[in-house]
């Protein structure tokens, strides 16, 4: 497959350290349709190897990744979105790109949404004993009223 064979090519020129080549045969992959070449283009601009450093390029590489149901491609896009790398920071599209990661069998995405399932439980938590605590600045006969409310 025409696709696959340019794919290896431009790996096999990364290991070379000819990142310009990679390139060139990942671009030339990824146009036709490989996920693989696209995700391997897009760490070479992740890592500004042989091209300059651009989140934002990469993060293109990866939604057309994820859009193509490749659950790599929606891990990185997460990771884009909780870190904030090239994209302003959002933890709900983060969260949004771990769900749809996980959803397609991707065990990285699945272990980032279970930290914001935890954080989230620990939010509540932390909520639920903020409300538990009576404020100082109530009178005598408010703390009284509402702790038989909590009765």
């Amino acid at each position: 497959n025409h696709k696959e064979g340019c794919d290896k090519l431009g790996f096999s020129y990364q290991r070379l350290n000819n990142y310009r080549k990679a390139k060139k045969y990942y671009k030339i992959a990824c146009n036709k349709g490989s996920m693989s070449g696209c995700y391997n283009l897009a760490m070479l601009y992740y890592d500004g190897l042989g091209v300059r450093h651009s989140y934002e390029m990469a993060n293109t590489l990866f939604e057309k990744i994820c859009d193509n149901r490749e659950g790599l491609g929606c891990l990185q896009l997460g990771i884009a979105y909780k870190e904030g790398l090239g994209v302003i920071q959002n933890q709900d599209k983060a969260k949004m790109y771990f769900e749809k990661g996980c959803s397609l069998s991707n065990n990285e995405s699945c272990n980032f949404l279970d930290e914001y399932q935890g954080d989230m439980r620990e939010d509540l938590q932390n909520d639920l004993n903020e409300a538990q605590e009576i404020p100082d600045s109530l009178d005598l006969q408010e703390k009284k009223d509402l702790q038989d409310m909590r009765q």
